[in-house]
């Protein structure tokens, strides 16, 4: 989801540069926001507007989940309950209002809200969501028919990072929000604190909610 210059532009890949990293624009993000269902939107959210990555996202359990923030300890990677990728990657994320609204729908429509029960679960509830299998049946699908089809989880969190970047926030907020490294010096000696990345994602989240067309979310 990034601020660019001319947004038509990131529509359609030009030929020749199917390797550029590309980014969604806030009218793109919002449009997609406002075509998804609940599960499907907020997975979006915590990837676009918070940076999660998906393995993150799928490994969440309820006792990960505060008022302001969630915290990541582990991962799902290649469908392997694991350690996070880094140590940066053990942190806490901060949730802005529309995300944090969003998780206390799911949590009202989930079957098992236990401390240590999944967030996205599988079907049979054991077990975490495929989160890659997710995208691909149901959130692939709606991009593709708004020619978007090129946005994957990594487009998601690297316009999450584009994205905060423009609304102010500075790269060490990113960082620690994110879960990745910036210039040494810098995450010595300047500490962030949760506060501040809340105020980052709640400005891009203010600002998203200020761009999105005056039509009903799915």
């Amino acid at each position: 989801m990034a601020s660019a210059c001319n947004p038509a532009e990131l529509l359609h890949a030009p030929r020749g540069k199917r390797n550029e990293k590309r980014v969604l624009t806030l009218p793109q993000a919002t449009i997609i926001l406002a075509a998804l269902g609940l599960r499907e939107r907020l997975i979006v959210k915590l990837a676009g507007i918070c940076g999660m990555r998906p393995g993150e996202i799928a490994g969440l359990q309820w006792n990960n989940i505060g008022e302001t923030a969630l915290r990541v300890e582990r991962r799902v990677y290649r469908g392997r309950i694991d350690t996070p990728k880094t140590q940066q990657s053990i942190r806490a994320v901060a949730l802005p209002t529309s995300v944090n609204d969003d998780i206390t729908e799911w949590r009202n429509t989930s079957r098992n809200t236990n401390p240590d029960a999944w967030v996205f679960p599988s079907e049979n509830g054991k077990s975490p969501l495929w989160i890659n299998t997710l995208w691909y049946d149901h959130i692939r699908p709606t991009l593709q028919k708004m020619g978007l089809e090129w946005a994957t989880y990594q487009v998601l969190r690297r316009s999450a990072v584009t994205l905060l970047n423009a609304h102010g926030a500075d790269g060490t907020i990113v960082a620690a929000q994110c879960g990745h490294s910036v210039d040494t010096s810098t995450n010595v000696y300047n500490k962030v604190g949760l506060e501040r990345q809340l105020a980052a994602v709640q400005t891009l989240d203010n600002a998203l909610a200020t761009a999105a067309p005056n039509t009903p979310t799915a």
